[in-house]
């Protein structure tokens, strides 16, 4: 209830370890909520974090192991990184034109393809220093991002590792809805085996969310619903399908 109060509790709600939980209690409660009014959806999704929850609304697993699964899964994240953190940031040209400048980068890559007009890039901090001076000697904008760590990046590849020795004795099934990864872009598979895979390999494999939507498009969806505390997909949606 005063300034110092807030500041501080946004600083707690933004550490990776209670984000996640978080995002994926209000993720859970909205699908939910649109649920119980009768709204089922065709086929589910979610961006980065957000396939957890995804996969928890389709069945696959029991909602009372999300908040654990969620907390387990940034700790997997904040435990396989090293001395350095890497850096982050978003920028809005072509693909064409990024790929031209990522050429030839040894230590950043695209790691989030949010539309056809938004990249996001992680990499090493010496490497995102000198590729955003080459950026700016070119006159290409970007805005650096607040995060505690390079996500979906090389530089987390020990998460996967450690994410699979978590899930390797939840139970998980079969999803009642499908579900679409970010890491292929196609469905997810319908065994535990396989899901509990391409879960584990989602943190260090880029995010081809733009991809994605196209593919869901092209399999029928037509309304996209954001169950979540923001407006951000619809407008990734927005601006990929036009």
């Amino acid at each position: 209830f005063t300034p110092e109060a807030e500041k501080e509790q946004n600083k707690t709600i933004t550490d990776t370890r209670n984000a996640q939980p978080l995002l994926g209690i209000v993720d859970m409660a909205i699908a939910e909520f649109l649920r119980g009014l009768g709204i089922q959806p065709d086929m589910v999704a979610g961006h980065s974090y957000g396939e957890l929850p995804a996969l928890c609304f389709a069945g696959v697993f029991d909602q009372k192991e999300l908040p654990a699964l969620s907390r387990r899964r940034a700790q997997s994240i904040l435990d396989s990184v090293e001395k350095d953190t890497g850096k982050m940031i978003a920028v809005s040209i072509p693909d064409e034109e990024l790929a031209e400048l990522l050429k030839g980068e040894k230590e950043v890559w695209a790691v989030n393809y949010n539309s056809t007009k938004q990249t996001v890039l992680a990499g090493t901090t010496p490497g995102m220093k000198a590729f955003t001076d080459k950026l700016t000697e070119k006159k290409v904008g970007f805005k650096e991002l607040n995060v505690a760590c390079a996500f979906h990046s090389p530089i987390l590849k020990k998460s996967q590792e450690l994410y699979a020795a978590v899930l390797k004795d939840v139970k998980f099934g079969k999803p009642v809805v499908p579900v679409w990864s970010n890491t292929t872009a196609e469905l997810y598979p319908a065994t535990a085996a396989g899901i509990k895979e391409r879960l584990s390999e989602h943190l260090v494999k880029p995010v081809l969310f733009t991809e994605q939507l196209k593919n869901m498009y092209a399999a029928g969806a037509r309304v996209f619903v954001e169950a979540g505390p923001g407006r951000t997909l619809p407008g990734l949606a927005q601006a990929t399908l036009g």
